[in-house]
């Protein structure tokens, strides 16, 4: 387990250490040079590293036993549930006159619930 473990965060940390590493010399490019269309796709390179976030993902779940993806399963799904409820109502709030809020926003509210479903998944399970 503890081999899994080590894997996993290796798995994830590097790619997300070169995320922060490739979105700070993008903003850097951005504010020191005048790119035209090209920084459409400069923008988006800090989203290659996070690919091997997402394959991490799905080989630790592949590799968990029948319990830890059904908990993850069902943390997913609180996620998912719970991130359309606060996105939608705050479109209709928008629609009422609050401050537009960036897309940006989105992956932490789903991963904010993630975490919460997993917590109320794991309880289940003890």
């Amino acid at each position: 387990m503890k081999q899994a473990v080590r894997w996993y965060l290796l798995a994830m940390g590097l790619p997300l250490a070169a995320y922060v590493v490739v979105l700070v010399g993008v903003i850097k490019i951005l504010q020191n040079f005048e790119l035209g269309p090209f920084k459409y796709l400069l923008v988006l390179t800090p989203m290659l590293p996070l690919v091997f976030v997402i394959t991490a993902v799905l080989r630790a779940l592949r590799m968990a036993d029948e319990l830890q993806r059904r908990i993850h399963l069902e943390a997913l799904a609180i996620a998912f549930a719970a991130s359309a409820f606060v996105t939608f109502a705050y479109g209709f709030l928008e629609g009422a006159g609050l401050p537009h809020i960036s897309w940006l926003y989105v992956w932490p509210v789903m991963g904010t619930f993630w975490l919460i479903g997993g917590q109320i998944a794991r309880l289940r399970y003890r």
